[in-house]
C-alpha cells in the first residue's frame, strides 16, 4: 500500500463501475474524489486523522473530515453529493464508518431538499413556436428549432435526444422512440412519446435538409467534429443558444422537459395546443420515471386552481346563466346548483348528524 492509499481505492471503485457512469458524470465524480484524497492526505499529516485509508478510517476520521467540509460554506447540495461520495467508496471498501458516523452524529448528515423550478412561461412557449415557424429555411435554423421543439413536446432527457438515431423519429406513428433512456441497460426502459401535430412541419423540414446533407452517421441531430458522429453535451447547448438569441430569454433543456410535464398535467389558457388533463402516473410514465414521486417532486405538479376546477366538477355544480338568475333565485337554498340532492344533505341526516355533534 502507498504512503496516499485514498486514490488508490477510488481507482479501483471507478474501475468497478466503469460503463455505469457516463463520461461528464464520471468526470464530475472523479474530480470530487480527487479533492477529498487532498484533504484527507493533508489531515493525515497534521495528525487530525488516525488514517487516510478508507479500508481504516474510522468513525471519528469521518466526523473530522465531514466537520471541515461543512464549516467552508459550501451549498448543501454539495455537501450532500460529497456524503453520498463518500458512503459509496467506504461501502466498496467493506468500511461501514460513513455510516455509522451519520448515525452517531445525525447533524452531520446534510439533506438538501430540491424544489421542483419553473418551466416556460405561456409567453415563452408561443413564442419558441413561433419563431419555429417562421425560421428561414437553413441548416443552422432549423436544426436549432427541431431540437428544441423536440424536448418541449417530447420531454425527452437532453441526454436521450443526443443519442438519438434518425429512424427514432417515427412520423408513420406520429412517434418519437427513446431508444438510449437515462439508466439503459440497468433500470431505464425503452418508451415512446407522441408527438403533436403543431411540431411536425419544423421536424419534416428538418428530416429533409438533413437527407440532403448525405451523412454517414445514424444521428438523429449529427456532429462533424466527433468519431461517432453524435452531438456532445456542449453541441446540444450550443444549438439551443440560437433559440435564445433569437427568442431573446435563456433557458434550459431541462426547461423543456418541466414544460412538458406541465402542460399535459395542466394546459395553457391562451392557447389549445395541449389541453392538458392527463393524470400523473401517465405524465411520469411518458417522462420515463420509475415512479411518480421524482415527477411531481422535481418536474411537475398539478397547480392549484386546476385543482380545484377539477374537484368542482364533481360536485354537479352549474353556473348561474345571468345575473337575472341569480337575483330571482335569492331565496333558493339550491343556487346554481341542479335539482337532485345528494343523499349525504338529505334534511333527516343533516338533522342525525346534529344530534350527533350536540350529543
Amino acid at each position: 500500500m502507498s504512503k496516499f492509499p485514498y486514490m488508490e481505492f477510488v481507482d479501483q471503485f471507478m474501475s468497478a463501475w466503469s460503463g455505469i457512469y457516463k463520461d461528464n458524470s464520471w468526470d464530475v465524480i472523479y474530480r470530487r474524489y480527487r479533492r477529498q484524497a487532498r484533504d484527507v492526505n493533508r489531515m493525515r499529516a497534521e495528525n487530525l486523522i488516525s488514517s487516510s485509508s478508507p479500508q481504516r478510517m474510522t468513525v471519528e476520521d469521518i466526523r473530522v473530515f465531514l466537520t471541515y467540509r461543512n464549516s467552508l460554506g459550501n451549498k448543501k447540495s454539495e455537501l450532500s453529493s460529497e456524503i453520498s461520495a463518500m458512503k459509496n467508496l467506504f461501502d466498496f471498501c467493506g468500511n461501514m464508518a460513513v455510516s455509522t458516523c451519520l448515525k452517531k452524529y445525525p447533524l452531520l448528515n446534510v439533506r438538501d431538499r430540491k424544489s421542483r423550478l419553473s418551466s416556460l412561461t405561456e409567453d415563452q412557449f408561443l413564442t419558441i413556436l413561433k419563431k419555429a415557424d417562421a425560421c428561414p429555411d437553413d441548416w443552422k435554423h432549423v436544426r436549432s428549432y427541431a431540437l428544441v421543439c423536440l424536448a418541449i413536446f417530447t420531454g425527452a432527457r437532453p441526454g436521450e435526444i443526443r443519442l438519438a438515431a434518425i429512424d427514432d423519429l417515427d412520423f408513420r406513428s406520429m412517434e418519437f422512440i427513446v431508444m438510449h433512456p437515462k439508466g439503459e441497460g440497468s433500470y431505464g426502459d425503452i418508451r415512446s412519446i407522441p408527438i403533436p401535430p403543431v411540431i411536425t412541419s419544423i421536424l419534416e423540414r428538418y428530416t429533409v435538409l438533413r437527407s440532403s446533407k448525405h451523412l454517414k452517421t445514424d444521428a438523429l441531430f449529427p456532429s462533424v467534429q466527433t468519431e461517432d458522429g453524435y452531438l456532445s453535451s456542449n453541441g446540444i447547448r450550443v444549438l439551443k443558444q440560437l433559440v435564445e438569441e433569437e427568442c431573446g430569454f435563456k433557458f434550459s433543456l431541462q426547461t423543456c422537459r418541466r414544460t412538458f410535464g406541465q402542460q399535459y398535467l395542466d394546459g395553457f389558457e391562451k392557447n389549445s395546443i395541449v389541453n392538458g388533463g392527463l393524470d400523473i402516473e401517465t405524465v411520469s410514465s411518458l417522462m420515463g420515471h420509475a415512479t411518480t414521486k421524482t415527477t411531481e417532486g422535481y418536474y411537475c405538479r398539478i397547480k392549484n386552481a386546476r385543482a380545484v376546477e377539477r374537484a368542482k366538477k364533481v360536485w354537479n355544480v352549474s353556473e348561474p346563466e345571468s345575473k337575472a338568475e341569480v337575483k330571482d333565485s335569492k331565496n333558493d337554498s339550491q343556487i346554481g346548483m341542479k335539482k337532485v340532492q345528494s343523499p349525504g344533505f338529505e334534511p333527516g341526516r343533516r338533522a342525525w348528524k346534529a344530534r350527533i355533534l350536540t350529543s
